[in-house]
């Protein structure tokens, strides 16, 4: 009984330190099991400056991807410094890193509609399609947008009926993220590319 005294007045003791120190437990008990959670607050224009070096790496990338002379060929685009109050938005005419931080409701319609803060630009045109399955047939879309750093391709399916959802989300391919077809045309891939139709590529 004695020692079970002790353990409760050591743990209450444990609380009022960590209380005081401004520590939340259960936020680190959560990071210790791998549950999530920052204990750290996160610097927002840390995490943007990181965002803008990230999106200029991307940006070259995806030039050389398109100056090499090589076709029918995969690409490695830089797209890991993106946090989860980023977004790309992709038009015909260019690529715009945007940021999303205080966007409520559907994030699409937003975005669409005009919302969320321009960090960034670019001017490399029709990089606005992605590619599923066997790399031919590339649909065309406007977001990419990050779940723990995964981006994320979303498809805007406007249309509502028993069979179709508001839209379709496709994770991008973790080692190669363009696709470089015959024409010389650009296209993202997703995870749902044939993996021996990806391996048999060279890489351009």
């Amino acid at each position: 009984m004695g020692t079970l005294v002790k353990i409760i007045m050591v743990l209450i003791l444990v609380i009022i330190i960590a209380n005081f120190l401004g520590v939340n437990l259960f936020a680190l008990g959560k990071s210790a099991l791998g549950l999530g959670e920052n204990i750290l607050p996160v610097v927002y224009s840390e995490v943007n400056s990181q965002a803008r070096l990230t999106f200029e790496s991307m940006e070259k990338d995806i030039n050389k991807c398109l100056n090499s002379q090589d076709k029918n060929c995969k690409c490695k685009v830089d797209v890991e410094g993106y946090y989860q109050t980023h977004a790309l938005w992709f038009e015909k005419e260019g690529i715009r890193l945007l940021n999303i931080k205080n966007i409520e409701g559907n994030l699409f319609e937003q975005l669409k509609d005009g919302k969320g803060v321009d960090m960034a630009s670019s001017e490399v045109k029709d990089l606005n399609k992605y590619c599923n399955n066997n790399l031919k047939s590339p649909n065309e879309f406007n977001l990419i947008y990050f779940e723990d750093g995964t981006p994320i391709i979303f498809k805007d399916v406007p249309l509502w009926t028993k069979i179709t959802k508001r839209g379709k989300s496709y994770k991008l391919h973790e080692n190669y993220q363009l696709y470089k077809s015959n024409t010389g045309e650009l296209c993202w891939i997703t995870e749902g590319v044939d993996k021996s139709k990806l391996a048999s590529l060279k890489e351009c």
